[in-house]
């Protein structure tokens, strides 16, 4: 039993050990150029890539429609892919099933009933592919019963939810100390006071009669 035990504890460690040893590859495939390239990314994005990505694919991939299942108005909707599966691969943009479609090298050939994109633009997406596809926000702005909010009402509505939220550490802890409060006031249990007891004595007060002794506990009160 105590083999076992030792043999098991052995393999956890080992497991974690690979894993920690993957996580050290992986940063290292990163690259010490990572940073540059997503600097040039997004000054691609900004540009040109996002505005032409509105311009030709976001009708129909995130705005009125969703064909596919792929939203592209997002980053994380963008490398998730749709009902085809991947459709980019950030850092490979020859593998990459979106350049193939737009490239018209592979069908169904985008955009969809329009002409094939500029050899010009088709070029730009692929550099910023390469360069990890940064997004330096949506597409599109946020969604109010499927219609697009503008820009000005986005702000104010981030203005608002930046008032109420989050709260500030010393507003967490000053909640807290009234949360604290509230659950130990309310786990004390009141004490309900004693009924009052009347009693009646009947009282000789003839000549000669010996006074009645009468003694009151605390808390009662005699008339």
């Amino acid at each position: 039993m105590y083999f076992l035990l030792m043999l098991f504890r052995s393999l956890a460690y080992l497991i974690g050990l690979n894993a920690i040893l993957s996580q050290c590859q992986l940063h290292a495939e990163v690259g010490a150029d990572h940073a540059e390239n997503m600097t040039k990314g997004l000054k691609l994005f900004r540009s040109e890539i996002g505005q032409g990505l509105k311009k030709h694919c976001v009708k129909c991939h995130g705005g009125n429609k969703t064909r596919g299942e792929f939203d592209l108005t997002t980053r994380e909707g963008l490398l998730k892919g749709g009902s085809d599966g991947v459709a980019v691969i950030p850092g490979k943009s020859e593998a990459s099933r979106l350049v193939k479609l737009i490239s018209h090298i592979k069908k169904p050939f985008m955009p969809v009933k329009h002409k094939k994109l500029s050899f010009a633009f088709i070029k730009k997406i692929s550099e910023w592919i390469d360069y990890g596809a940064p997004y330096d926000k949506p597409l599109l702005g946020l969604k109010k019963n499927n219609k697009e909010i503008s820009d000005s009402e986005s702000q104010a509505f981030s203005e608002i939810k930046s008032k109420l939220f989050p709260l500030s550490p010393e507003q967490i802890k000053e909640v807290r100390y009234l949360y604290n409060d509230t659950k130990q006031a309310s786990s004390v249990i009141e004490k309900v006071p004693a009924k009052p007891v009347a009693s009646v004595i009947a009282v000789d007060l003839s000549p000669g009669a010996t006074p009645p002794v009468i003694r009151i506990a605390s808390g009662f009160v005699s008339s």
